[in-house]
């Protein structure tokens, strides 16, 4: 199968729904100024995170704090299922409809805005609006036009209950062997799951940023820039120490994120690889946020993977002017300030948030999550932009074939490498 570079794979349905889009051309209106009077009517935002446990319904309710700042307007968040969201997501939008407002991890991102259903923001962000916006916003770019802006971009850590490691006499672990050992020596000494992270085609899109760190902690990497390095020597490499940690025994082998994280929560599991995002989720009475410690990736090279996630306007929303109103208001200090927060004040958002001294003592894993930050790859295909999806499906099928089929990483990178020339 023959993968171009920055060219988009689209079904007739995609094509269809681009075209038409085209022809209606999406709206480039200022939001409205607040002396004018603020727009009315009901917002449908969409985001996975609005399930998480924990902090999902605290998103929630700062979403919905618009209605304070615009009593004119209603918020209905949408959760729909992280593994069907991408999914959901393509079907409405293709019918030319789905939720006004909606998040995006930035694999999916290029698909959305090639398809043209994204609203162009460059005349939507007010002046001050767009002064505040950091770096991270590049992400939201498109044929150099401003697409979307940053939700959150969350490192991801190596995360430990230092309570289970000290109750097996494990030291936490710095490097793989010594994760695998731990691991294992967990398993034997306490029953529980020694360590977990995602493994399943079924959760295909954050399985691919998860299984990034791997690639990342082995100084490998899914392109040049110009052309693929699939079956690069520290990419089978990283997928060799995969398969090890998936065959010892001490593997949350079958487990989804769900019921791993949930299992971590009770106390079941003692390590994971995970991003900025669960722990806030896992905090629990059984295990405390002062029972999470995290650290850099016990992997030789310092980088992992990030969780990219842009926010957007959907180009056939009916409610343009409210639907940019709520993104300048999104975006104010105020706002940034209790979403960051609410995500445990590890990740970067849209803007510069802060983080106090205090919160740092009460959650000691946080200071992993901070450090991580600096060293951040994204999982979207440098040169291969639009066609990162479909090259991770054909990856991960191969991976796939390693775990539950014994086929070599080696043969299974080289056959990936293969189908896409």
């Amino acid at each position: 199968m023959r993968i171009p570079r920055r060219t988009l794979v689209v079904g007739a349905v995609g094509v269809a729904v681009a075209l038409a889009l085209t022809a209606c051309g999406p709206s480039n209106s200022p939001a409205p100024s607040s002396s004018g009077g603020k727009p009315s009517g009901t917002l449908q935002i969409a985001h996975w995170d609005f399930l998480a446990p924990n902090y999902g319904q605290q998103m929630q309710d700062i979403i919905k704090g618009y209605e304070k700042y615009n009593p004119k307007a209603t918020i209905e968040t949408v959760g729909i299922v992280r593994a069907d969201y991408e999914t959901k997501l393509k079907i409405q939008l293709s019918a030319g409809g789905g939720p006004d407002l909606f998040t995006m991890a930035d694999t999916f991102l290029p698909t959305v805005a090639a398809a043209n259903l994204l609203e162009p923001l460059d005349n939507v962000l007010t002046p001050t609006t767009k002064k505040a916006l950091n770096s991270t916003n590049k992400g939201g770019v498109y044929n150099n036009k401003q697409v979307a802006v940053t939700w959150q971009i969350a490192p991801y850590a190596f995360l430990w209950n230092k309570d289970i490691l000290a109750q097996a006499g494990v030291k936490p672990p710095t490097t793989f062997d010594e994760l695998v050992d731990a691991a294992v020596t967990i398993k034997q000494k306490l029953g529980i799951t020694g360590f977990a992270v995602r493994s399943r085609l079924a959760e295909e899109t954050p399985w691919w940023v998860d299984f990034n760190n791997w690639i990342q902690g082995y100084g490998g990497s899914w392109s040049d820039g110009k052309k693929l390095t699939i079956d690069s020597p520290q990419n089978v490499a990283a997928l060799t120490a995969f398969k090890k940690m998936y065959d010892s025994g001490a593997f949350s082998v079958g487990d989804d994120a769900s019921t791993f994280r949930t299992k971590f929560s009770e106390g079941q599991v003692a390590m994971m690889i995970d991003a900025t995002g669960a722990p806030p989720a896992m905090i629990s009475a059984k295990v405390p946020s002062t029972s999470m410690i995290s650290s850099p990736l016990p992997f030789p090279k310092p980088y992992t993977s990030q969780v990219g996630i842009y926010f957007g306007i959907n180009a056939h929303t009916k409610n343009k002017a409210l639907a940019e109103d709520f993104l300048n208001w999104f975006l104010t200090k105020d706002t940034q300030q209790a979403l960051s927060e609410n995500l445990g004040n590890t990740s970067t958002l849209a803007t510069k948030t802060t983080v106090s001294d205090e919160f740092l003592a009460k959650n000691p894993w946080a200071v992993g999550y901070r450090e991580d930050g600096e060293n951040t790859r994204s999982s979207v295909i440098r040169g291969f932009e639009s066609v990162t999806p479909q090259i991770a499906h054909t990856v991960l099928s191969q991976v796939e074939k390693v775990l539950l089929q014994d086929v070599s990483p080696q043969r299974a990178l080289s056959d990936a490498a293969s189908s896409l020339k």
